[in-house]
C-alpha cells in the first residue's frame, strides 16, 4: 500500500528513488484538501531538498503528536464500540477538521 500511494515499484529496492520525486506529486494530490499554508511550506521545503538537503521541518515532533492523537482517537472508539477501519483500507485524518469537529468521522 506504501509503495502504491508514493507511486514506487512494487518490488526491490528504493534506495535510489528521489523522496522529492515521489513526494511531491502526492502532496499534489492531496492539496485540495489542506490548507493552502501548509501546502506552500511543503512546498518550499521539498523544493529546498531538491539537491538533496535533508528537510528543513521539525516534523519528528508534529509526526508522533499526530500519531499519538489518532492512536488515543482510535481507542477511544474502540472503547465506546465506534466503526474503526482495520487494514486494507487507510484512514485520512484532516486534523484542522477534527481540532474544529472534535473527532474522526468514518
Amino acid at each position: 500500500m506504501f509503495r502504491k500511494i508514493f507511486k514506487l515499484p512494487e518490488t526491490g529496492p528504493v534506495a535510489n528513488e528521489s523522496y522529492v520525486g515521489h513526494f511531491a506529486p502526492l502532496v499534489d494530490r492531496l492539496a485540495e484538501r489542506i490548507d493552502p499554508q501548509v501546502c506552500a511550506a511543503m512546498a518550499k521545503a521539498l523544493t529546498l531538498m531538491e539537491d538533496g538537503t535533508p528537510c528543513p521541518a521539525p516534523h519528528v515532533s508534529a509526526g508522533s503528536t499526530a500519531v499519538a492523537s489518532l492512536s488515543v482517537t482510535l481507542i477511544a472508539r474502540i472503547l465506546n464500540g465506534d466503526p474503526v477501519l482495520e487494514a486494507p483500507y487507510m484512514l485520512v485524518a484532516n486534523m484542522g477538521t477534527v481540532s474544529t469537529e472534535g473527532a474522526i468521522k468514518i
